[in-house]
């Protein structure tokens, strides 16, 4: 379908509402469940699966329609305003998924698990139970009809202590995972060759600016993560099941503790 520009425009004038404008307590039970799932994705398109569509609502639908360039409606009203909204079939949502993808978004796709048995809160409906069984980022793909099957799909790990860098790299599609570690001052041109779709920065010491700068061509995430060397071993010994920890001794602590969040990073949204 195309964009009904009529509608986004009626939208637009009646300066639509915002997640941070609704109080769950006054909203219907279906829109303060989304609410909860929201703020635990904030950075995410939010896929809420409602029968045989996922719907997307507030800013989400009015941020997909404008990119998948698909008609925006709404769900009801809260305090005389409207609630935008926007779907897409379940059926074909990797068609979507692809395009929101592409554009740099990141995708929590949220499920209908089981019904939730009616409580005083919720007297009138019988809202079904839902949660986020995945979230996809442009570095986290593993379908073949989103992946370009020419090039690798590389997520990085950029791990900065001052001019000394570690850089962890993956294309989880393959399982091709690598590591480097090397001074600041060539980064650039390293991340260049990698050339990798998504980019997840970690808490560092350094200077922020000028790597936030390098990146900004990039999709990039930065991480609130402080995970010791010592959780990044276990999380490498896990995954790729070592059995000696000698293993560790031919890498750096900086490119220990970038592969370390790397894999943190897509255990959390896999």
């Amino acid at each position: 379908m195309r964009g009904n520009q009529s509608f986004n425009d009626t939208f637009n004038r009646m300066n639509s509402l915002r997640t941070i404008d609704i109080e769950p307590k006054k909203a219907t039970p279906m829109i303060a469940q989304y609410l909860s799932i929201k703020k635990e994705h904030k950075d995410c398109l939010i896929f809420f699966r409602m029968g045989d569509f996922y719907e997307l609502f507030l800013e989400d639908a009015i941020n997909a329609s404008k990119i998948l360039d698909i008609t925006l409606t709404k769900r009801g009203t809260y305090n005389g305003k409207p609630i935008p909204m926007c779907g897409v079939p379940a059926h074909s949502s990797e068609v979507y998924l692809s395009r929101l993808i592409r554009s740099g978004a990141k995708v929590a796709i949220c499920e209908q698990s089981e019904h939730i048995i009616n409580s005083k809160e919720n007297q009138k409906q019988n809202l079904m139970k839902r949660e986020v069984t995945r979230v996809i980022t442009p570095g986290t793909l593993t379908e073949e009809n989103i992946l370009d099957p020419k090039n690798f799909n590389y997520l990085l790990s950029i791990y900065l202590n001052r001019d000394k860098t570690g850089l962890s790299w993956i294309d989880i599609s393959t399982g091709d995972f690598y590591s480097k570690f090397l001074n600041f001052s060539v980064i650039k041109s390293e991340i260049k060759k990698i050339n990798p779709k998504e980019i997840i920065i970690i808490n560092f010491e350094g200077d922020e600016s000028q790597l936030l700068d390098i990146c900004e061509d990039y999709n990039f995430t930065k991480l609130d993560s402080k995970l010791t060397e010592k959780t990044c071993q276990e999380k490498i010994t896990e995954v790729i099941g070592l059995s000696d920890n000698k293993f560790f001794n031919n890498f750096e602590k900086l490119e220990i503790i970038s592969s370390g969040h790397l894999i943190d990073y897509i255990i959390n949204t896999q």
